[in-house]
């Protein structure tokens, strides 16, 4: 085990494989469970069991309390994965030196709660690949670890070796044009649903299109923060 200086560490919930795959392997999981319910005939909630526990039987093996230790020569995880650490108690640990590190992206995004979280995300030429770490349940040491990490790309990597960091979605072009067809279709929708069509319609339109549009036109055209 490296013993060099460590810079800066943040411990949180995150998921320990590729994140995409890991959502991918779980949904599916999830829906197999269910699908076998309803080959059996098993009553509805009964299904909607099988579904959601196939889901967190994936995340209880796939995610688990990691702590990110920023070093001088990459990141270091000690990872505590849910299922397995409650069963043995045993932890893992891997290290990226930052030559396994190939780009990087910190920006902000909307959860489903409607909350807006930061995040910063690796793209590793190794697996898992993809590493994400967010604010969500540490905000304040979050920014701390974030800060200390982007003064590592600034300060510590030479210009041959600089790893690049890639611009968030809100601040590319594909965002711009998708903000302005999602506004289209937002205003044509109130425009063709106003005062005749059914009340559910109104309420989608209103407590999920108009606040996702909204969002998207602050995030892409006002959004100046840091």
């Amino acid at each position: 085990m490296s013993q060099e200086r460590i810079l800066a560490r943040f411990t949180t919930n995150s998921f320990v494989g590729n994140p995409v795959r890991v959502i991918s392997m779980a949904t599916i999981t999830g829906f197999f469970f269910m699908s076998i319910g309803n080959i059996i005939e098993l009553p509805v909630l009964v299904n909607m069991a099988l579904l959601f526990g196939g889901i967190l039987l994936v995340y209880g093996f796939k995610a688990g309390k990691v702590e990110y230790q920023l070093l001088e020569t990459g990141i270091r995880q000690r990872i505590r994965r849910f299922l397995p650490y409650k069963l043995s108690g045993k932890e893992q640990e891997r290290f990226f030196q930052w030559s396994d590190v190939r780009s990087f992206k910190n920006d902000k995004d909307w959860s489903r709660r409607y909350k807006e979280y930061e995040y910063l995300k690796l793209y590793l030429t190794k697996s898992p690949r993809q590493i994400w770490i967010t604010d969500q349940i540490d905000k304040t040491g979050f920014k701390q670890f974030k800060q200390a990490f982007l003064n590592v790309m600034e300060t510590q990597r030479t210009d041959a070796e600089r790893i690049q960091e890639k611009p968030g979605f809100y601040s590319t072009w594909f965002a711009k044009v998708l903000t302005i067809v999602f506004v289209v279709i937002t205003l044509g929708l109130m425009f063709y649903w106003r005062g005749e069509e059914k009340f559910t319609h109104f309420v989608r339109l209103r407590w999920i299109m108009v606040p996702g549009t909204l969002y998207m036109v602050f995030r892409v055209f006002q959004d100046t923060r840091d």
